[in-house]
Order: C-alpha cells, then structure tokens, then sequence
C-alpha cells in the first residue's frame, strides 16, 4: 500500500526583538495578523501551514527540528536583523525563505542578500510566489502593488491551531492611508488607501467568531478591533460598515484606529457610538504646535483647539479616546519632556498614553532621508535601534547623557517622572465621569490608562541599555549562532546591519537609494 504524499510545509514567522532587549516573550497579539494574513492566501489543501509568532510564543529555538519546505519571514524594521538571523538557519537546513515587510518593500534588491526570495509590499505576492515554487520557476523579487487588495477571507482558525489566543478578533477592512506624516513608512511605501469589500470583512468578522471557543469571551462578547492604518479614510465605506456593526447581533462591540481630525466630525462620531463603537485609537502623538508642523501632521493641526472638547464629546457617547505620545529630542528638552508628561496626567477625561515613544527616522522615511541629508544622524546607527526608544540624531536640545538618563525612567519606571497618588486618583475621577450608563467604556477607560504603565514594570532588570542609538546593548540573538558558521556568513546574515558609518555619513547600501530632495 502506498504512503500519502506528504503536502509541502509551510513555516510562517512574524519575527520580533522584545523591546527591553533580553530573550523572553512580549506577548503583543496585534503583530501576529501579518502573518495570519499570508497564511489566508494560501490553500490548506495542498499546503501544511505552521504560524509561529515571536512576539507571543517567544524567541524562536534556532536548534528546534524543524523540516519546512518554504519559510515566510516578515517584521518591522527594528526585526530585520532578526529575519536575516533566522534565513541563514532556514537556508541551511535547504528550504526557500521568503523575505517580506518594511525594508523588503523599500529596498528589495539590498533584501535579496538576505532572502532567496523578496516579497516587495502586499501579501498577494504570495500567490505568485507559491505558483512559481510548484512550478521550480522561483524569482528572485516579487511585487505587489500596494493599492491592490485580493478579496480572500482571513482563515482565523489558524490562530487557535497555533497556539494563539487574542483576547478580541483582529479585524483589516482597508490598507494604507492618504496622510503624509514624514515619520510614517505607509507613504514612503506609496500605500495609499484601499478597502475590502464589505461582503469580505463581513465573511472575516463573522469566521473570527466562529472559530474562537463556544464558551469563551470573545463569542459571547464578541470584541472586533479594526487594525487598519486610517479606519476612516473613506467615509462612505465606514458608514457602510458602521451600518452592518450596528445591526449584526454577534457583534457586541467594536474599535478601530482613526485620524485625529475626525475627532471633531460629530456626527459621524456619535453614529459610531450608535453602531456599538466603544474605543478609538487615534494619533494625537503631541499637543506641540511646533511638533506637529515639523511633521507633517496636518490632519492634527486642523482641530487642535479643540481637540480635548471633541475627545469629551465622544466619550459622553461612550467611546474611549486612546493614543500614543511622541517626544523628539530635537525639538524637545529633558525639562519639556517632563511638563508634557505631568500635564497628561492632569488634562480632565484623558485617559494616560497608551504608548509614549520617540520619534525614530524609519530608514526610506521622509524624515530619515532630511535627517542624513543635514547630518542628524548619529554615527554607527544601526537598523536595531529604530525601535521608537533610542536616541538616533545628534543635534539634539540636551546631552545624549541626559536624555539616557530620562528615556530610562520613562521606558523603564514611568512612575518616578509622575505623582503616583495623584495619577491614580485623577484616573478614578476621569473613569468616573464616563458615566455608569458606559459599564464597557469605564473598564476600556481604566485598563488603558494602565497599560503603559504596567509594560515598564516588565522589563527585565539584567538588561542594562543607555538609549543611545550606535551604543546601546543588542539582544542576545545575535551570539546565538551555531558554532560551525563561517566568519563571513556571521558577518552577513548575524552583525547588525548598520545605517550609518563612523562619520554618521550613510552607508553605501543606502547611497544607492538615496532620493533627489528639494
């Protein structure tokens, strides 16, 4: 009797550098719908698909058995040195690695070194990648234009058979976004805005709830959270769907991301309150007049004098209002870093930063390439340490020790920048005022307003890291290499890839891709 034939395997990795810098796990849910979208492209009857996170199962074990024929490898730009880390052990071991994300997209020629194969912008390359492996026929470089959206339906009970369990669905009804903020990789991709068709999201929404437990929170009390980079880029289409979410009796309450000058658009915020809408996450990123014109931010300038009336409006309909905080040293002392932080705390029905970062010039950026040309740089840079915590430039208002000093409390011990009884009692207040009428909303509020704070108390106390971006501490996956690699794989695929030299002058992969600026 004949064996089966054993269907080719498919290992999917979302790669991932924990954000302290040691080997543990950072169980960071929402990175993990990159790679469960590439896996709803592909067909389960011909392929065995593995999704493997390392942002919520951990740092992946370079010496577990693993026997993949074609391994997709995907993260954001501080991750790269990550994939190209885990290509060299995959390509070793004789299967094709798909290199894809950020820096694929932006300067996939550079990516080929890396990859056998470059996945440059959507995941519908997938498709083409996989007919070309059947057919031994592989390119060295795929593109997929970014406006181009394929109507396939998210297969999320790949999640479950993978060991990973979010505690809402993760729901992409568009891509991309027609803003220009000059720190944001969306339009230096060109990823201008595109949507699924509604009878698509629908099918997506309606499988997350019926894969996940039939006795858990997320059926009985389905959570939808809508990752799209700008939710409410088309409004006709959000009407639409706002439409269906209001109607549809298995959704029990929803989320999304927004731009902030849809904050003062009432009408369309209160119809999404009626639609079951209970949180938004939007870019307020700076309350700095100064920060915001530097760049770019447009869409925040335009309500800005009103914007803390438009956040009450909406959360007297029971939306919560969340949002990140940027600081960039360049415009910004120690000392006004500081008072932005105690005036958070003390701003009435505002819930604390869900994330404070800084601003980093993501490599392709507008703002990276402005910053090599005026030699802001700092020299020996490295792609690691784009990671929103570490000091990139060199003409800064204070001192690098300085602001080492103060990113350490503020990514590592936020509560000592604060008044811890007066953060905590204004918090009750501000959740207070919600109203008992927005049970869901004063949960959403509160829980908020920790989870910044909370995520600093994890980090670990053996790592010992200056913020200091060329100088700081790397992670402990670039000495974990097999003890057989030759010195010039170590250096190609294990040394971190450097964006600048010894002068803070670009390095040479880079000159090649280096745009004509006005």
């Amino acid at each position: 009797m004949n064996e089966p034939t054993r269907k080719p395997r498919i290992l999917i990795i979302c790669t991932h550098f924990h954000q302290d810098r040691s080997y543990k796990r950072e169980k960071i849910t929402l990175q993990t719908m990159a790679g469960l979208h590439v896996a709803s492209t592909i067909d389960t009857q011909k392929y065995d698909i593995k999704l493997y996170h390392e942002s919520y199962h951990g740092p992946y074990d370079i010496t577990r058995p693993d026997d993949a024929d074609l391994v997709f490898l995907t993260g954001l730009q501080k991750d790269f040195d990550r994939m190209r880390q885990l290509s060299y052990i995959f390509q070793k071991r004789g299967a094709f690695v798909v290199g894809g994300g950020n820096i694929c997209t932006l300067f996939p020629e550079f990516a080929t070194e890396f990859f056998n194969v470059v996945s440059a912008r959507g995941v519908e390359c997938t498709v083409e990648i996989l007919r070309d492996f059947e057919a031994g026929k592989l390119k060295r470089i795929y593109r997929s234009p970014q406006i181009q959206v394929s109507n396939y339906t998210v297969k999320y009970e790949l999640l479950a058979d993978n060991g990973i369990h979010p505690a809402g669905h993760f729901v992409e009804a568009s891509r991309g976004c027609n803003f220009k903020c000059d720190f944001c990789v969306i339009p230096a991709e060109g990823a201008n805005h595109a949507t699924y068709r509604i009878d698509t999201v629908v099918r997506s929404i309606e499988r997350a709830i019926s894969t996940s437990p039939k006795l858990s929170i997320r059926r009985l009390f389905s959570n939808i959270f809508f990752i799209d980079n700008n939710f409410s880029n088309n409004l006709p289409y959000m009407a639409e769907l706002c439409s269906y979410l209001k109607q549809s009796p298995k959704v029990k309450v929803w989320g999304a991301l927004i731009t902030q000058n849809m904050l003062r658009k009432r009408d369309i915020i209160a119809n999404m309150a009626r639609s079951k809408c209970r949180i938004l996450f939007t870019g307020i990123e700076s309350f700095d007049n100064n920060f915001l014109d530097r760049h770019n931010k447009k869409q925040n300038t335009i309500n800005i004098d009103s914007v803390l009336d438009d956040i009450r409006f909406a959360q007297k309909q029971g939306i919560v209002i969340t949002y990140p905080y940027m600081f960039d040293p360049r415009v910004s002392s120690v000392a006004d870093m500081k008072k932005e932080i105690e005036m958070l705390v003390d701003l009435d029905d505002l819930t604390f930063p869900l994330f404070l970062t800084t601003v980093s010039p993501l490599v392709g950026t507008k703002l990276f390439w402005e910053s090599a040309q005026k030699g802001e740089l700092l020299p020996n840079l490295r792609l690691r340490d784009l990671d929103g915590q570490t000091l990139a430039y060199r003409h800064t208002i204070d001192s690098q020790q300085a602001y080492s000093e103060f990113f350490t409390l503020l990514f590592r011990n936020i509560m000592k920048l604060v008044d811890r009884k007066k953060l905590v009692w204004n918090l009750l207040k501000k959740t207070w005022n919600m109203g008992w009428n927005h049970p869901v909303s004063m949960y959403s509020f509160y829980t908020s307003s920790f989870t910044y704070i909370n995520e600093t108390k994890n980090c670990s106390p053996e790592v010992i890291r200056n913020y200091i971006g060329g100088k700081d501490v790397l992670d402990p996956q670039y000495d974990r290499y097999p003890d057989d690699i030759t010195p010039s794989d170590k250096a190609r695929y294990f040394d971190p890839i450097e964006i600048t030299d010894a002068n803070g002058d670009l390095c040479s992969w880079l000159k090649r891709y280096k745009p004509t600026l006005t």
